[in-house]
Formats: C-alpha cells, structure tokens, sequence
C-alpha cells in the first residue's frame, strides 16, 4: 500500500485491477510494480484451519492399604 498511488483508481475503465505499474508518473517516480492491495485482498484465498482437542489424564499411585494418590 506504501507505493500504491493514492489517487490512482482501483479498477480502470475496463474493470481490470490496476497496480504502481499501471501509470506513466510510476516510470518517472521510480515505483516497483506493485499489486493493487484491493485486489490481493479480494483474490487471495484465505484458509483457516482450527482443531480442538479436550481431554484428561490421571495417575493413580497406590502408597499403602487405603492409601492412593491421585493426581
């Protein structure tokens, strides 16, 4: 977005995202060829994935006749 013009349109006239390279004055300021960030973020396909995972463990130690412990 740093070297994104900001006045420069997201789409052109033919609704084809337009980037830093696009405009002449990029030739002149010296931008790279950067993506349009609208367009990354609406093209990039994002995928999230979440596990859960529920449980318990225990150790029983028997110390004597009557006597456990648990933990």
């Amino acid at each position: 977005m740093i070297e994104m013009l900001p006045w420069y349109p997201v789409r052109d006239k033919l609704g084809v995202y337009t980037n830093s390279a696009s405009s002449k004055i990029s030739d002149v300021l010296g931008f790279e060829g950067m993506a349009n960030p609208v367009s990354i973020l609406e093209l990039q396909k994002r995928e999230r994935y979440n596990t859960q995972i529920f449980g318990n463990a225990a150790l029983t130690f028997h110390l004597a006749d009557g006597l456990d412990l648990k933990t």
